[in-house]
């Protein structure tokens, strides 16, 4: 099934998603501008960032690749996969509520967020009684 995604006036425009094999016969992926290319759920290939999967991708990769340093060291790295702490913290909580929000918009998808972890606790809570 091919999914697009919806320009501003209605028309459709961009493929939601887009297979490419990930093999060693294959070119190496190239950039394309508003995607993310990575495995997701519909396997490798590249994910429209208005998609959840986009966000499942960057989110699993912020915790593959990225090395949060921690405050109190006083030696700094030069690997650039090393950052702060406070902006490792505020991208993942933005990669995480946008990968699990049912639109793309980023207030709606913090209230999602706390409004899922409220009903989950509930539930938790709950089930003790």
């Amino acid at each position: 099934m091919n999914v697009t995604v919806n320009n501003e006036d209605g028309t459709s425009s961009t493929p939601a998603f887009i297979r490419y094999k990930k093999d060693s016969g294959y070119p190496a992926p190239t950039f394309k501008e508003d995607c993310v290319w990575g495995a997701g759920p519909q396997g490798w290939g590249y994910y429209h960032l208005l998609t959840k999967n986009a966000y499942k991708v960057l989110h699993y990769r912020l915790h593959k690749e990225a090395t949060p340093r921690q405050e109190w060291c006083c030696i700094r790295s030069s690997n650039p996969a090393v950052v702060a702490r406070e902006d490792y913290d505020v991208v993942n909580l933005i990669l995480y509520n946008r990968s699990n929000a049912s639109i793309p918009d980023d207030f709606k998808a913090q209230v999602e967020a706390v409004d899922h972890a409220r009903g989950s606790a509930g539930a938790q809570a709950g089930s003790y009684y």
